[in-house]
């Protein structure tokens, strides 16, 4: 292989280096969709609440979008 050929490495090391390999993107795919998840339920828990009791800066995050949505 390839990769035997230049690092001198076994291909018992080449296949365990490729499933490290998968293993961490695995992770990576995970950890994105749980904090993408996480910034959902926080946008939609946001919204549930009365924008009587958003503060100020909720206030001007929330008009600034409209803003930019009529703008668009």
């Amino acid at each position: 292989m390839f990769l035997c050929d230049i690092y001198m490495i076994s291909e018992k090391e080449v296949i365990m280096l490729k499933y490290v390999a998968v293993v961490i993107l695995f992770i990576i795919v995970i950890f994105m969709f749980v904090s993408s998840n996480d910034e959902q339920s926080a946008f939609e828990d946001q919204m549930r609440r009365s924008p009587s009791t958003w503060t100020q800066r909720e206030i001007d995050r929330y008009e600034g979008f409209m803003d930019w949505m009529a703008k668009n």
